[in-house]
This record gives C-alpha cells, sequence and structure tokens, in this order.
C-alpha cells in the first residue's frame, strides 16, 4: 500500500521519471557520497533510504530496481570505482619538462648529459603523477577500497569489487605500458634483456603499478613523507634531492630500461624528440582535459 501511494505522490508532484533515470540519479549520489567520505570502505554513507531522499525518487521505484540493498550497495560501489581515470600530466608538469628538454640541449651529444636528462624527467614525473593522484578524491577512494576491500563482509559484494578492481587495474596497465614504449622512443632507451616488445612494456607497467599503489597508500597515511628528501647521485646522474618514493619508481623504471645504442644523438635526433614530445604534450593535454571533463559530469 505505501508503494503504491508512494508512486501516486510522485505522479502529482511531477512527471513520474523512468527506471532508467531512477538508477542512475541514485547511483550518482551513491558515487558521490562514497567520493566524499574519502578513502575508507565506508558503507554506512550509501544508505539506501538517504539516497533516495536525495535523489528525489520513488521509494517504490528504487525498490522495484534494486529489491535488495545489498544489490544496490554492489552497484554503487562499482560505479564510484568506474569513475577513476588515469591522470595525465598537467600543463605545468609538461611545461617543466619542455625547460628541462631545452636546458639540456647543448648536452646531448653526450652520454652523460642525457643521462641526467632522463634521470631528472623521470623523477619530475614520478613526483608530479603521485601527488596529482593522492590529490584526486577518485584516487584515494580507488586506493582505499583496493587496500580495504577484502575485509568487506558481504561475499557477492567482495566479488563485484575485485572484478571491478581487476579491471580498473588492466586498463591502468594498457595504457602505461603505451605511454612507457612512447617515452622510449623520445629518450632513446630499449628495454633491457630479456625484456622485448609489447610483452615487456606490459610487464613493466604491471611492476610499476604494483609499486605506485603501495606508495600511494604510504602516502595516504604519511602525507608529509613525500617532502622527506635526501641528496644522493643515483642512477649515474648528477646527485639531486631525491624522496623514496622517486627512488623506489626509478629503481622499477631505469631496472627495465636502458639506453639503446643504436640511436645515433646529433642535432637532427634532437630536433625529433623535440618535435615528438611536443605532439605527445599536446595527446597528455587533451587526456587531461577529457579526465576533468568526466570527472567534472560525476559531480
Amino acid at each position: 500500500m505505501s508503494h503504491i501511494y508512494d508512486d501516486t505522490l510522485c505522479l502529482m508532484v511531477g512527471k513520474r521519471i523512468s527506471e532508467q533515470e531512477t538508477k542512475q540519479r541514485m547511483l550518482d549520489i551513491a558515487s558521490e557520497l562514497l567520493v566524499v567520505s574519502g578513502p575508507t570502505v565506508g558503507l554506512d554513507v550509501i544508505r539506501m533510504e538517504k539516497v533516495i531522499t536525495a535523489a528525489e525518487v520513488s521509494r517504490a521505484s528504487a525498490y522495484r530496481a534494486w529489491p535488495s540493498k545489498a544489490d544496490f550497495r554492489s552497484d554503487a560501489l562499482v560505479t564510484a570505482l568506474g569513475q577513476v581515470t588515469m591522470l595525465p600530466e598537467g600543463l605545468a608538469e609538461i611545461k617543466q619538462l619542455k625547460t628541462l628538454i631545452e636546458s639540456h640541449s647543448n648536452h646531448w651529444d653526450t652520454a652523460e648529459g642525457r643521462r641526467s636528462f632522463v634521470v631528472n624527467a623521470l623523477r619530475i614525473s614520478v613526483d608530479a603523477d603521485i601527488r596529482r593522484m593522492l590529490a584526486s578524491p577518485h584516487w584515494r577512494l580507488f586506493v582505499g577500497i583496493s587496500a580495504n576491500f577484502p575485509g568487506l563482509e558481504d561475499e557477492h559484494l567482495k566479488a563485484d569489487v575485485a572484478a571491478e578492481l581487476a579491471r580498473i587495474q588492466q586498463s591502468f596497465v594498457t595504457r602505461r605500458a603505451r605511454i612507457y614504449q612512447q617515452v622510449c622512443t623520445l629518450i632513446g632507451y630499449r628495454q633491457r634483456a630479456p625484456w622485448v616488445g609489447p610483452a615487456g612494456f606490459r610487464a613493466l607497467s604491471e611492476l610499476a603499478g604494483l609499486t605506485m599503489n603501495g606508495i600511494l597508500n604510504r602516502g595516504l597515511s604519511d602525507p608529509g613523507w613525500l617532502d622527506q628528501r635526501i641528496e644522493l647521485a643515483l642512477f649515474d646522474a648528477p646527485a639531486a634531492l631525491w624522496s623514496q618514493a622517486e627512488i623506489a619508481m626509478l629503481t622499477v623504471l631505469l631496472g627495465h630500461l636502458e639506453p639503446d645504442p643504436a640511436v645515433e644523438w646529433n642535432e637532427a635526433r634532437y630536433a625529433e624528440s623535440l618535435a615528438w614530445f611536443e605532439e605527445f604534450s599536446k595527446e597528455l593535454v587533451r587526456d587531461s582535459g577529457e579526465a576533468q571533463s568526466h570527472h567534472g559530469m560525476m559531480r
């Protein structure tokens, strides 16, 4: 009887919305509540009755869409996770890298000069990547759920979350592998034996992803950790101020990659790399805009 009254009231107040729109409204609200709640599996924030009220939909329609509250929570959590995207470099980081390239323009003819550029460029990029992800509410949610979902008591929900996490991780692996392959072209590097071809770059991407996950977990629990630095001469490059996170990531990257002796560095090759970087930068800016637009639509 209450469901009949609920639908009648909805019709009196305004146009009755479709079941699909009901679901979308509720999932959008629940996802936002999860993102705002922070990096925990705080399922209490997505109580169905609370979301029904916030979404301004009828209870009858909501319970037709999800007869089980557990199913609603599962869909809400999976939807929130699905909003996580890789965060490409922003304009500030791209300009910083371009300045670094130009500052090394007189040193590309020596192995030492090229190595100094590569190590510094990777160090700058890694630090920027980590800080972007830690500043993103969607990424903080992703990291928190990845660490805590094994403790979920609902086995069905746990399985759904595990499947979505695996799907997202694989999409990240694929994209990172492509980026690493492109970067090798820019800097004149190749994979160390026994790694070769796309499978080798994918293996590097997997290892880098695992390392980054550990770094993000540490960064969430200890925000000041990234700013703790020590001056060291590492990876055959001049001394610089290093964080532990940068050391960890570059150990993985430069343990897998090495200078390609087949690449002849001269003015033409330098100009080619600079032109390629300009095109790659445009792609990153486009990706960054799409990522921001995607997250904006979810708010």
